[in-house]
């Protein structure tokens, strides 16, 4: 078995502070606008706190002699902290982890902050800092939609923020984009897809959006007033963002991911294919799999961050470890948790790692909903992998649903 110093692990970084709070966004963050107006960012309170969980975290046992792989700052929107906060985060973990030769590391930015000579000046500031990926919730290029998304950037906004992504240096980046707002038509988001197109990114996301209860749209929707678009729409979109880009060639990878050759976002494979990964921040989540010693039910750990920025200053300032809501996960949970992210891929599920990870045959386990599913047109499979067809992607939900009513663990 390899030892600890071979298994890389990836990081995620969470800046949880925002210009303003998007109505459909149920992420971990915080608006610095207010009605009385701007306050100021804690950003070096914020950092202090970050190298004080750095410095727990790296003297565990658990995470000790293991480089780091992948870095992901998001958020809120990473790119309102300064290039000179980022690098001292950066030459913190290097020093205390040691990164593995050609490290990914992508920091989230909006349109709004980066479209000007400021912008940049930050964007250089961030590649000379170690970031070598760039991720942008450009979300539409139609001023409509971003108005009723509560965007503050315009469709000029974000090709001048493209522009400065690559006067930068940044050859790779991502755009991320949103489809099935109430009444968008099939003509509108193919016009979206066009812009993001000719633009020409590495990497594009196109997520579904999803009315997520504790935002301001699942407020609306829970009264009745948020107009929202049929799910028979939702699914004519999803089929035309993958042909879409597929002749564009952006091979999709993942549901709502689209990539260009060899441009994969490396740090979100590593959350689907069960790589460790710690979490660092107010409110990041953390995953380690458990020590062979552990009992035979224990799978690994989960654990998250407290969620509120200013208790997350206090708690990580003092002692370093910022973690509540600790949980094992057993052999059970794990079976379903390896559907849902092997799933999600379109590499699908290998019945051999299956085999290694749960001791059994998947083909033999799953025989009935493997042959229901297949019949149904939602997977196909050759070989020693099975897959999500493009109907498949649509109803994933209810796919990963047959398998755990299936499960026996």
């Amino acid at each position: 078995m390899s030892s600890r110093a071979d298994n890389p692990i990836s990081v995620y970084v969470h800046i949880p502070y925002c210009v303003t709070k998007c109505p459909y966004c149920d992420f971990n963050s915080y608006a610095i606008s207010t009605q009385s107006g701007q306050q100021e960012m804690p950003e070096a309170e914020y950092i202090d706190a970050l190298l004080s969980e750095i410095t727990f975290r790296a003297n565990e046992e658990e995470w000790q002699d293991r480089s780091i792989s992948t870095i992901f700052f998001g958020g809120g929107t990473p790119s309102l902290f300064k290039p000179s906060s980022i690098a001292r985060i950066l030459d913190f973990l290097q020093s205390k982890f040691g990164f593995m030769p050609e490290i990914e590391t992508t920091l989230e930015a909006n349109p709004g902050t980066i479209q000007e000579q400021l912008g940049l000046d930050s964007l250089k500031g961030f590649r000379t800092a170690g970031v070598n990926r760039i991720s942008m919730g450009v979300q539409s290029f139609r001023t409509q939609k971003l108005k009723f998304l509560g965007r503050l950037h315009s469709a000029e906004d974000a090709e001048r923020a493209v522009q400065n992504v690559r006067a930068a240096g940044f050859e790779n980046f991502n755009l991320d984009l949103i489809f099935g707002v109430a009444d968008e038509t099939v003509e509108e988001w193919f016009h979206d897809l066009s812009k993001a197109i000719d633009l020409n990114p590495l990497h594009i996301s196109a997520y579904g959006l999803t009315i997520e209860s504790g935002t301001e749209f699942g407020r609306r929707a829970k009264k009745g007033t948020l107009p929202l678009a049929e799910e028979s729409l939702q699914a004519e979109l999803q089929l035309l963002t993958a042909e879409c880009l597929q002749k564009a060639t952006y091979k999709r990878y993942e549901i709502s991911n689209f990539a260009k050759a060899n441009a994969q976002c490396r740090h979100n494979l590593a959350y689907w294919q069960g790589v460790d990964y710690l979490g660092l921040g107010a409110g990041a989540h953390s995953y380690l799999a458990a020590s062979t010693s552990a009992p035979n039910q224990e799978v690994g750990h989960r654990w998250s961050n407290i969620p509120k920025p200013e208790h997350y200053i206090e708690r990580a300032s003092k002692q370093g470890d910022a973690s509540q809501r600790k949980e094992s996960i057993d052999l059970s949970q794990s079976e379903l948790e390896f559907f849902f992210t092997r799933l999600r891929m379109s590499s699908g599920i290998s019945t051999k790692e299956y085999l290694e990870l749960f001791n059994r045959s998947f083909e033999t386990t799953y025989f009935d909903a493997i042959k229901k599913l297949k019949l149904e047109g939602l997977i196909e499979n050759d070989q020693a992998l099975l897959r999500l067809t493009s109907q498949g992607f649509i109803f994933a939900d209810y796919v990963l649903a047959e398998f755990a009513k299936a499960s026996s663990l």
